[in-house]
């Protein structure tokens, strides 16, 4: 009897050795952490793997001028209550933006700020129609259009470099897209929970703020989190998955939650054995992985402000987009007087344009704008900063949109999110308002994790289904019961059983 207690321990022990862990957690930025936080709230086991040297994905903040600054998120989005518990949480240092706080210049040096009242307030006045024509999107009374359609009812049509720049500052600096991409009921929805950024100027950086949310669930030079790990392919099966690096290392699980960007999945989804379904390839090709580009510029430490105490300056420029907008990191509640740098921000087919530029060359472009804005004795920057997203083989693109008429579809959202056997998916792409910010990605893996959770535990396991079935038609002839009809139906039905 003992020899047979023996066996049975000894292949129960081998059939679960063949595991590395229950859950592989494909990426460590915020979602992969998030998801793995709450499977380890539930003892259930993870290993995550990530191809770079560190944690916090999209969070990356380097030493650029002698200050800690953010290349990744720039800050907190979302709703005032959770950016508050985040800051009170970790103790984050920095400031609300005042999107008020604004100055407008010409690319020729001239004042543009009594023009730039006028041209808001008639953008205001469009804004109002936009509103209305969400109200109705929503309660489904018209479909959803694109941003440009809308403004266009309300009779904003953009015609100057001031115009383009102040539509700049209010659409595509949020979503990296022009108007004419961008949808009224997501743009709209993300208004409708948050009003500003909190811009974070802590020097320990927000990559930090994941490193510490890290460690208060598990031992981050530990076994469960494997860095210099790229993922070559996904192998899944009815009851395991095998994920194999580059490296040439396997790691197998029971189940894998794949967090990595759009752009990642829509290049190398060929990664998947056997290939994602139709339905859900579907859903990330309609994904938008946008192009947003940081570039931070340090001056000497002789070069006297010149640039003023506004916290934004607006570039107008004949071509739109080029170096739009200019964050004064000196504005009062960020960096201290004397650090001399500010952040230029470029978007959509600018941003890409600039991140496939040399250094010198967006230094020179920089060094042009500026003498343009204050004149030719304007002093040179020292270096310059490009984030370069685009380029980054582990993002190549800096955060998610959806298309228009997609963005609050359910059909498409059920889809975008569902798992695909036991991969699971998370990101700042999958949540249903919050996507392309830090607060989604961070949903989006404490969904994921409850929703794998849930599987394991009860076997609640839904997927996906491409081809529902279709709902019986409703009843519309004499067999239905009689009070359910239609007056005209129902005295058609009466007569012909008069007739008979």
């Amino acid at each position: 009897m003992m020899l047979l207690v023996c066996a049975v321990a000894s292949l129960m022990s081998g059939a679960s050795a063949q595991f590395d862990a229950d859950v592989l957690i494909l990426g460590a930025g915020y979602a992969g952490l998030s998801a793995a936080s709450v499977l380890a709230k539930h003892n259930i086991s993870f290993i995550i793997i990530e191809g770079n040297w560190r944690i916090g994905g999209r969070a990356w903040s380097v030493m650029f001028g002698g200050k800690m600054v953010e290349v990744g998120s720039m800050g907190l989005h979302g709703p005032e209550a959770s950016i508050n518990n985040t800051v009170s949480n970790y103790n984050i240092t920095g400031k609300y933006v005042d999107y008020e706080s604004v100055v407008v210049k010409s690319h020729q040096g001239q004042a543009l700020d009594t023009q730039a009242e006028a041209a808001w307030t008639k953008l205001q006045n469009a804004q109002k129609i936009v509103k209305n024509l969400y109200r109705e999107i929503k309660e489904g009374k018209i479909a959803d259009m694109s941003m440009r359609v809308a403004l266009e009812n309300g009779q904003w049509f953009p015609r100057t470099p001031l115009e383009d720049v102040i539509e700049i500052y209010d659409y595509d600096f949020e979503f990296s897209k022009v108007p004419a991409l961008m949808s009224t009921r997501g743009f709209q929805s993300v208004s409708d929970i948050q009003d500003k950024m909190f811009l974070s100027t802590d020097q320990r950086g927000l990559q930090d703020v994941m490193e510490r949310f890290a460690s208060s669930f598990m031992n981050t030079s530990g076994p469960q989190i494997k860095l210099f790990e790229s993922v070559d392919s996904i192998n899944h099966t009815d009851t395991s998955v095998s994920v194999s690096t580059t490296g040439g290392t396997t790691f197998m699980g029971k189940y894998a939650i794949v967090t990595f960007s759009m752009g990642v999945l829509k290049s190398n989804n060929d990664m998947f054995n056997p290939p994602l379904p139709a339905w859900k390839l579907d859903t990330i090709y309609k994904t938008n992985m946008n192009a947003y580009t940081q570039i931070y510029v340090k001056f000497a430490s002789t070069v006297t402000n010149f640039w003023g105490s506004e916290q934004y300056i607006l570039h107008a420029h004949p071509r739109r987009g080029y170096y739009p907008i200019i964050i004064n990191l000196e504005a009062m509640g960020f960096f201290p007087t004397g650090t001399n740098i500010l952040l230029f921000v470029v978007t959509g087919e600018e941003a890409r344009r600039v991140d496939r530029e040399r250094n010198a060359t967006v230094k020179a472009e920089v060094t042009a704008v500026l003498k343009g804005m204050y004149g030719q004795e304007t002093p040179e920057p020292e270096r310059v900063f490009v984030a370069g997203w685009t380029g980054n083989p582990y993002t190549l693109g800096s955060f998610t949109s959806r298309q228009v008429g997609d963005d609050g579809n359910p059909r498409f959202m059920e889809a975008l999110k569902s798992r695909v056997g036991r991969v699971y998916f998370a990101g700042e792409a999958y949540d249903d308002v919050m996507d392309g910010f830090l607060e989604g990605a961070s949903r989006s893996g404490k969904h994921t994790g409850v929703k794998l959770w849930e599987c394991m535990m009860d076997n609640k396991c839904p997927q996906f289904n491409p081809s529902p079935p279709t709902p019986p038609p409703s009843p519309t002839t004499c067999e239905a019961p009689l009070l359910s009809l239609p007056l005209a139906t129902l005295l058609a039905c009466m007569m012909a059983v008069f007739l008979k």
